[in-house]
């Protein structure tokens, strides 16, 4: 158990050394001097700090794009699961915003292949699930690193998804706003009209609802 134990944790860069029960409680300073010894030599020659990566996690709003992508590599590689779930624009329009991204991480929730035992919801309260308790924390991704990895995570795949839809459907600056509602877009509504990734609940898309393609 310790020899897989110890290799894993190499693994993740951790290094570890192991003293008995004797060895400690007959010379506890002696050990603390050799630990004191051995550290400032590993943080300087080993070749993969322990969780590389891991710095990065926090509010994915402060992170470059290539920080989000590095933090979500680490993520992905080191969680014990993760998931995304979606609401589709029929969804938002028939239940509004903030119910369907209920229903979307819900839908994550049910994919994860680990059960939680609790969940970290970032904002208002809310019962997301019929069997797992909830926590809310205002402002969570920059409370809650596990809120903020999931920030990282839902952003970088949201952001992919605005990316393609750029290339379909072109014109509406999608690649450089990700779909928020800044000025270039909302006057190309009125140029060229909406289309079927478009919510007809939102204020600007109402106002040209009429023209579409």
């Amino acid at each position: 158990y310790n020899d897989n134990r110890t290799k894993r944790l190499s693994g993740l860069g951790v290094h570890i050394w192991r003293y008995n029960n004797s060895e400690i409680m007959g010379n506890i300073d002696g050990i603390y001097k050799d630990l004191m010894m051995k550290i400032p030599s590993i943080r300087q020659t080993h070749p993969n700090p322990p969780l590389s990566g891991r710095e990065l996690v926090r509010d994915s709003k402060t992170l470059s794009a290539k920080q989000r992508d590095e933090a979500a590599k680490w993520i992905k590689e080191n969680v014990l699961a993760w998931a995304v779930g979606e609401a589709s624009v029929e969804e938002i329009d028939r239940l509004n915003i903030r119910k369907a991204s209920h229903l979307a991480m819900r839908r994550a929730v049910d994919a994860l292949q680990v059960i939680p035992e609790l969940l970290l919801v970032d904002g208002t309260p809310v019962q997301l699930h019929d069997t797992i308790p909830a926590v809310n924390i205002i402002g969570g991704d920059r409370a809650s690193y596990s809120i903020a990895a999931a920030s990282i995570v839902a952003k970088i795949y949201r952001d992919k998804i605005m990316i393609d839809l750029d290339k379909k459907f072109s014109g509406y600056g999608w690649l450089a706003n990700k779909g928020y509602g800044s000025l270039a877009h909302r006057t190309a509504l009125r140029e060229i009209g909406i289309n079927k990734h478009h919510r007809k609940s939102y204020g600007p898309v109402a106002e040209v609802v009429g023209k579409s393609v």
